[in-house]
């Protein structure tokens, strides 16, 4: 083949210029380009290859096959063509990186964190299958990040003529045979294929390491003959591992009969447990307002004027966004929460102002049972409008706190001053107190440090507010209705991480009797390290309401622990983690 011409910037794709470089993968030259009207901005993709009239043809038809999909976590296809005999791609532009710089090499991940943007990969393969569209090149780099942290699945691979893509040097694909199904080194390619690389990628990122390693030829010995070893992961149940080695069957026959059905699996195990929240799709989630998980890759800039299509008989928003609903359904699929009527809503509050002012808000109003999303009690279950605990949130906030610290300086609270070892400590350094796992943990792959305030061991119903910064490693957060007086621990906590999500996990026992009460994403997060974010908890009874930021998140129900000291938590995967704390508030309710 002849060598491309070189690219210049200003030089003209379609309806497209280039701008400036972006990177090279192993296929294409890739540029930030600009369309010559709108000006928006999308990726073109410049292939390293020359093709002849014949394999022109094919490659327009295959692209043209690919541009029809339309799909919000499928980042689309804008324009297609070939410049003097060098074929591009014109697709929508992820300036937030991928899930390759999310979840990096060597860092091993809970199956909850990595459960959102694994469903949103999901539910956009089985679209495309269901339109008899193969990926064949699933790997983390093509996983990218839209503006609202959604994940659109980008790079479907196009055939040309009698020769796939695949056919440039070995060298170059390895990373790609990384995550190949072994039939497609045999040349036999089918939907089972995806299935495959994308439960190598899940496997890759709970063990830190993709199951095979070495060249070219090593890998396609690798996935053809050697069984994947054991994942090394203590959140990783041997129910989940199964899920995941069902998907990794060398015989394509042997793995689900889709990719939902694998996904669907994989959430079952990793969420076992009857408090555990179920990710399901509503456009109305509070916790989503603003972020476009239904529409971001659905630009107007795409080709065929941004309609959504699909195969016939499918919903291609369906089980997309992300969002609470009733726990303790069998099907996995609740029913959309009624909004309050705004003058039943207005009467409320005007009525729980003026009880207020007369001393009985408390008690007898704004904590009096909501209606929370919840496990079936008596025979009967209540949904919740968002409204409710905002206005509590509102409220309280207004009052007086029982308990306050800046966290300044040591005689500024009664905060543990402790350190366990050379890993673990809780400490005032300069005017901040942190909470730190100074090193990687010797013997879990995770670990935490928490550090309580003393004399709150009697807290049972309370608002707790306190700002965390994540200054080096994962996930910082609140800890409350904790009893460690004994060898078994019971405590729940209330963690965020840099990259925009967010857990409640109820602890029992040791490190792996941990049950996750809920896991999710929200763009009202800040996300990156050095970023300060603003938590807070409202306990009453058995009824927890989560808030990030001034924002109500999600209301659980559980009764496990009803009362016990508040402290802050520091959790670590395998790296150093450092949270600072600052501006502790709580009221006794």
């Amino acid at each position: 083949m002849n060598k491309p011409a070189a690219v210049q910037a200003g030089q003209q794709f379609g309806s497209y210029r280039i701008l400036q470089p972006l990177g090279r993968g192993w296929l294409a030259d890739i540029y930030l380009g600009e369309h010559l009207q709108r000006r928006n901005q999308a990726a073109i993709k410049v292939l390293r290859v020359h093709l002849g009239r014949d394999d022109q043809e094919s490659f327009q038809t295959e692209a043209r096959t690919i541009a029809q999909l339309r799909h919000p976590h499928i980042v689309p296809l804008l324009e297609y063509g070939v410049w003097e005999s060098t074929p591009f791609l014109v697709m929508g532009y992820a300036p937030q990186g991928t899930l390759r710089q999310r979840y990096p090499r060597g860092s091993a991940q809970k199956p909850i964190t990595i459960l959102p943007a694994i469903k949103q990969v999901a539910a956009a393969l089985d679209y495309a299958h269901q339109a008899h569209i193969l990926h064949r090149d699933i790997k983390p780099e093509n996983m990218l990040l839209g503006p609202a942290q959604e994940v659109g699945l980008s790079d479907f691979s196009i055939v040309v003529g009698n020769q796939s893509s695949r056919s440039q040097e070995l060298e170059e694909i390895t990373n790609s045979a990384t995550y190949m199904a072994p039939e497609i080194f045999r040349g036999q390619a089918n939907v089972a294929s995806d299935q495959y690389a994308l439960a190598v990628v899940i496997y890759e990122w709970l063990c830190g390491y993709a199951p095979f390693h070495g060249s070219f030829l090593e890998l396609s010995t690798q996935h053809m003959r050697t069984l994947p070893p054991a994942i090394r992961n203590s959140f990783v149940s041997p129910e989940l591992e199964r899920v995941i080695l069902t998907a990794l069957a060398k015989d394509p026959g042997q793995r689900y009969p889709s990719v939902s059905a694998f996904i669907t699996d994989f959430e079952q195990r990793a969420l076992a447990n009857d408090a555990t929240y179920i990710i399901k799709a509503t456009p109305s989630a509070p916790s989503l307002q603003g972020t476009g998980y239904s529409t971001a890759w659905n630009s107007q800039s795409m080709v065929g004027g941004g309609q959504e299509g699909a195969p016939p008989g499918t919903d291609p928003v369906a089980s997309q966004a992300i969002t609470p609903m009733l726990a303790g359904t069998s099907s996995g699929v609740g029913t959309p929460k009624r909004r309050a009527p705004l003058a039943g809503l207005l009467l409320a509050l005007a009525l729980l102002l003026i009880l207020t002012e007369l001393g009985l808000a408390y008690n007898q109003v704004v904590l009096q049972p909501a209606q929370l999303h919840q496990r079936q009690v008596a025979g009967t279950q209540t949904a919740v409008t968002a409204q409710q605990p905002q206005n509590m949130y509102t409220l309280i906030m207004s009052k007086k706190p029982s308990i306050e610290s800046d966290l300044t300086r040591p005689d500024h609270a009664n905060w543990d001053q402790t350190s366990l070892g050379p890993h673990e400590r809780c400490s005032f350094i300069g005017n901040t107190y942190h909470a730190m796992m100074v090193a990687p943990y010797p013997t879990f792959a995770w670990a935490y440090r928490y550090c309580l305030a003393r004399n709150t061991n009697a807290l049972s119903n309370f608002a707790y507010q306190a700002t965390v910064t994540i200054v080096e490693g994962d996930e910082g957060g609140l800890m409350f209705r904790a009893n460690t007086a004994s060898t078994h621990e019971i405590f729940y906590y209330f963690l965020i991480d840099q990259n925009g999500s967010y857990s409640l996990f109820l602890q029992q026992g040791n490190l792996s009797q941990q049950q996750p009460l809920r896991h999710d994403v929200s763009s009202v997060i800040k996300q990156g390290l050095k970023q300060s974010n603003v938590l807070a908890v409202i306990a009453r009874d058995d009824q927890i309401h989560l808030f990030i930021n001034g924002h109500y998140i999600i209301s659980v129900r559980d009764a496990t622990s009803l009362t016990g000291s508040i402290g802050v938590i520091a959790f670590n995967v395998r790296q150093a983690t450092d949270a600072i704390f600052s501006n502790v508030r709580v009221w006794q309710l």
